[in-house]
């Protein structure tokens, strides 16, 4: 009797849980370019815009901030919890964000390109446009997230997994891609079908798809 092959799916992301404790109350005339900022909790911060180009984020939290824009290119984020952001323009290009949580909020367009996101979890987050492009993703989780764009041109992408997220359309072109895990994805659009190879997609979306697949394979349907 032949034995039946053993399903493997896609690796999870290994995802470090955030411990924050005994935080020191900031004040947002803390938050300038290149600041260095430990152990500090922001909270409820209403603001024209946030300055922190290539500052340093460690062990804290930012808890209701809410603002026109934010300027973060280079910004340096480890050990960090966002909760509730409300930020239509956040330029974060180039950024290093290692063992960040993302609850809740809103973001109107996130620019994350060039950046490294490593151990990064995004629940409950509705985003417009997320800019990926070029960007190295390792152990990074969505859940029940809504991104009308998620932009993964030319990036490296790792152990990441999609689930109970709507993505609006997902761009992968260009991308080197291994165990992505979109099963548990809502996906209206890809781009890019051809740079899929490593990701892991559900039956039901496989014959929603196969129109799609189709037609970058220059086959008809009739």
């Amino acid at each position: 009797m032949a034995r039946s092959r053993p399903t493997i799916g896609p690796l999870r992301p290994q995802v470090q849980p955030l411990e924050l404790l005994e935080l020191s109350a900031g004040d947002a005339l803390d938050l300038e370019p290149n600041a260095d900022l430990e152990g500090f909790e922001f909270t409820d911060l209403t603001l024209d815009d946030v300055e922190l180009r290539a500052a340093t984020l460690f062990q804290s939290r930012v808890s209701g901030l809410s603002a026109d824009q934010a300027d973060v290119r280079g910004i340096r984020l480890h050990e960090v919890g966002l909760d509730r952001l409300n930020i239509p323009v956040w330029k974060g290009a180039r950024s290093d964000w290692r063992d960040v949580v993302v609850q809740g909020g809103r973001l109107g367009s996130a620019e994350l390109y060039e950046s490294t996101l490593r151990s990064v979890t995004f629940t409950g987050v509705k985003i417009s446009y997320l800019n990926l492009r070029g960007a190295s993703l390792q152990d990074v989780l969505f859940t029940d997230c809504v991104i009308d764009e998620l932009d993964l041109g030319g990036a490296k992408v790792s152990r990441v997994s999609v689930e109970g997220t709507k993505v609006g359309r997902l761009d992968v072109q260009q991308a080197q891609i291994s165990n992505l895990d979109l099963r548990a994805a809502d996906l209206a659009e890809i781009v890019g079908l051809s740079a899929l190879r490593g990701a892991t997609i559900s039956e039901l979306q496989l014959t929603q798809l196969a129109p799609a697949f189709a037609a970058s394979l220059g086959i008809q349907i009739a």
